[in-house]
């Protein structure tokens, strides 16, 4: 018997009469929505939906003991996700991580509380992975991501674009035109985006 390729199809039903149908998707999720039960118990906050959402998207994931950055990391919800997949973890931010993390987790975070965009490069030999959930204006994380890649010391980027009032298509195509990346909007974002660059993956 010879395996047959079934494409996901979707459809919507716009009328009593009048039914629209799409063969292909950009999606395999229903209205592109990935939807996880909340732990409304353990993280600090809703943000770690962000970065499970993400890994889903991409299919990759920190492996355990790789070196990441959580910059903008307040109060730990990004960093509890880290944790939870046995990555070290140092986490950086003006305010102070929730205590409960260091119960949990201990010895796989470091804190430094500062300016997420004033690290020295010089004090890092590798980053296996960046995570940026910072809150500043697209053109400042612009220029703090072309910093970083023209270092060369992170293997892997994910990082969040904030807008503050509209929409800034100008600076999203920048991000765009970095190489080997790409923008996606996730379910959890909402008037802001998520710029995903990897060490192997190339985007289209």
């Amino acid at each position: 018997m010879q395996n047959k390729t079934i494409f996901l199809g979707s459809f919507c039903l716009i009328d009593k009469d009048l039914l629209l149908l799409s063969k292909n998707c950009s999606s395999v999720f229903p209205n592109g929505e990935i939807k996880f039960f909340e732990d409304k118990i353990h993280p600090p906050n809703r943000a770690y939906l962000k970065l499970w959402e993400i890994f889903t998207l991409i299919q990759k994931f920190p492996k355990r003991n790789d070196f990441c950055l959580d910059l903008g990391a307040s109060p730990g919800g990004w960093t509890w996700v880290l944790c939870k997949l046995e990555a070290k973890v140092l986490a950086i931010d003006r305010a102070e991580l929730d205590e409960q993390l260091f119960k949990i987790f201990g010895r796989k975070i470091q804190f430094r509380k500062q300016d997420a965009f004033k690290l020295n490069w010089d004090e890092f030999s590798i980053v296996d992975w960046l995570f940026c959930d910072v809150i500043c204006y697209p053109h400042k994380l612009y220029e703090f991501i072309m910093d970083a890649l023209e270092h060369k010391k992170v293997k892997n980027y994910v990082c969040t674009i904030k807008f503050q009032g509209d929409t800034d298509f100008e600076i999203i195509q920048k991000f765009n035109s970095i190489p080997n990346s790409k923008v996606f909007h996730l379910s959890e974002n909402k008037h802001e985006l998520t710029w995903v660059k990897m060490e192997n993956k190339l985007f289209m």
